[in-house]
């Protein structure tokens, strides 16, 4: 059978202190980052696909009543592609017992870019 354990005020700001182990490992969130870049390749290349389509084919997708895009995907391709390659950069220097992942680095802000 389960249970469930209450605590007082006290016990309970003594058991919410953040530690710097507390969480997700660093490995863990150091993978999830990597894994991130990858899907941003993805993105950029759909975005190249796009502009290239738009800009190649655009008399045929006017025929079908469309506004082909042209130069934002390109745009947004190339500056995904900016912070993709700076990221790629820096994160080859990170490793498990790195900084990553603590509140005063850059890799928690990582996720929304």
């Amino acid at each position: 059978m389960a249970t469930y354990e209450l605590f007082t005020p006290e016990q309970e700001i003594e058991q919410t202190k953040i530690t710097d182990r507390m969480g997700l490992g660093s490995a863990v969130l150091l993978a999830n980052a990597r894994w991130f870049t990858r899907v941003r390749w993805i993105v950029i290349s759909i975005f190249v696909l796009t502009g290239l389509v738009g800009s190649l084919f655009s008399d045929h997708i006017e025929a079908l009543g469309l506004k082909p895009p042209a130069t934002w995907p390109l745009m947004l391709a190339g500056v995904l592609l900016v912070v993709n390659v700076l990221f790629v950069v820096v994160s080859r220097r990170l490793d498990e017992n790195s900084s990553a992942g603590k509140i005063n680095t850059f890799s928690s802000f990582v996720y929304l870019f």
